[in-house]
């Protein structure tokens, strides 16, 4: 295997995440291939972390809303997490001084981002379509009802376990995956 560009560097980071900052397994993942994502683009045009200028920044930034169709909401946090690594970078001194308060990412408003669920016609729709008495109609019924009344996430819905459901108080325990 070729070894990544900056692997020593971004396992670093990434000990940085865990260790100092505490940050949850998920948010390492993201921030990870993020700035994996950015140094190989680096690699690939011949320049170094060291001699990187913030219109190479910004070009990186803008080619993810052009070229790969990403959310502004996307490139933000994208943004943020080159600016956290480059903060990271220039303690370290492996990138020149200043660099990383260079880095503008998208404006976004607050509530633009809101995701846009089914209309509750929808949903009652769907949950009629599995009026069937079968153990897997039974459990899809389940999970679109936690899903629409609760609002919980689908990865919240799929950490769920029988030990979480308190049927004699009726509570419902749903572990944060966050912080």
């Amino acid at each position: 295997k070729v070894p990544l560009p900056y692997a020593k560097q971004i396992a670093e980071f990434v000990d940085y995440m865990r260790q100092e900052k505490g940050l949850s397994p998920q948010t390492i993942t993201y921030r990870n291939a993020t700035v994996q994502d950015f140094l190989t683009g680096l690699e690939h045009c011949h320049h170094s972390l060291k001699d990187v200028s913030a219109r190479e920044i910004d070009r990186w930034l803008t080619g993810k809303v052009h070229g790969g169709g990403y959310a502004r909401l996307t490139v933000q946090t994208r943004a943020s997490t080159l600016r956290s690594f480059l903060y990271y970078a220039q303690q370290k001194g492996w990138c020149r001084e200043g660099l990383a308060d260079t880095v503008k990412s998208a404006r976004c408003y607050t509530g633009e981002s809101f995701p846009l669920g089914p209309s509750w016609q929808d949903v009652r729709q769907l949950l009629s379509s599995l009026k069937d008495h079968h153990s897997s109609a039974i459990r899809d019924r389940a999970i679109i009802l936690l899903l629409a009344v609760y609002g919980l996430r689908a990865g919240e819905v799929a950490g769920l376990r029988l030990e979480d459901f308190d049927w004699e108080r009726e509570l419902l325990r749903v572990g944060r995956p966050k912080q």
